[in-house]
């Protein structure tokens, strides 16, 4: 989804801090986001269209993102009680924007965005997540993010960690989370692994592992709101509360803050009026 700067010596603090991150024992704790009947998801498989994702190694990211997510759809459809919605069904790429309002429309409990990962220098590998830096959806974000990650470490992937990160103006920097929230729809962003790496290419190199994703998604889910399906033989109900404890209304202590610098950035004359003393610049980072 994206790639970001780094040297070996935050690599390896970084690694460190992911087993303080996650230790084997949380404080189990109810869920603190009140719910719709039924409860309503919204699954976004990232990008579409002319908007590829990441492209390291021969992988097309936003293909992988849909099958994962068609997967996660299918396995989760199985459970009673919750109604699932695809921001989109087809190679085509959505704003942002237009993603969270089709959130907002089906009065979606979550948000989810689906990605796979990669950075600059190749060093990153493992799972991730983002939520909100608002508090009003960060705890619930937090919650929903340890169900995905302990799915994760199920599989044997290396845990990277639940983030956060601030934009400038003080909300969230992410623009699908931003979006989401400014129309009061919780998100959350899973990156499963980094295809960019090693330690991680035999976890997604194939449909079948794309479709393990997908499935290990839709457990996650079904977890964390406590689901039952009659057609698997599965009551996830007692998982509802088996949750991290959070205190509501403030930041998570082990979420990481991510206060990395934009990768690029530029400034372009939109307008130059010298006799008014008057300059129009356009500014850009990503």
């Amino acid at each position: 989804m994206k790639k970001s700067k780094c040297f070996s010596f935050v690599f390896i603090i970084f690694l460190l801090g992911t087993v303080l991150l996650f230790p084997m024992k949380t404080m189990a704790a109810k869920r603190v986001q009140s719910l719709h009947d039924p409860i309503v998801i919204v699954i976004d498989p990232g990008h579409g269209g002319d908007n590829n994702g990441t492209t390291e190694n021969g992988f097309l990211e936003k293909d992988m993102n849909y099958t994962t997510a068609m997967a996660l759809v299918q396995e989760l459809s199985q459970f009673e009680g919750i109604q699932i919605y695809l921001t989109r069904s087809s190679d085509v790429d959505l704003s942002l924007k237009e993603r969270a309002q089709i959130a907002a429309d089906h009065q979606a409990d979550f948000l989810i965005s689906l990605h796979y990962n990669a950075s600059e220098y190749h060093l990153f590998y493992g799972a991730e997540a983002w939520i909100s830096i608002l508090p009003e959806y960060h705890c619930q974000g937090y919650q929903l993010a340890t169900c995905f990650l302990r799915e994760f470490r199920e599989m044997g992937l290396t845990l990277r960690g639940i983030k956060t990160k601030r934009h400038s103006k003080g909300n969230d920097y992410y623009g699908i989370i931003r979006e989401s929230v400014a129309l009061n729809v919780p998100a959350l962003i899973i990156e499963h692994c980094h295809v960019d790496h090693h330690n991680d290419n035999s976890f997604c190199d194939s449909k079948e592992e794309l479709e393990e994703f997908g499935r290990a998604d839709a457990h996650a889910i079904a977890k964390y709101f406590g689901l039952k399906s009659t057609s698997l033989g599965i009551d996830y109900s007692a998982e509802a509360e088996n949750l991290p404890e959070v205190t509501v209304g403030e930041l998570v202590p082990r979420a990481t803050q991510d206060f990395t610098m934009p990768l690029q950035c530029s400034v372009t004359v939109k307008e130059a009026l010298y006799e008014q003393d008057r300059v129009v610049l356009e500014v850009r980072a990503l």
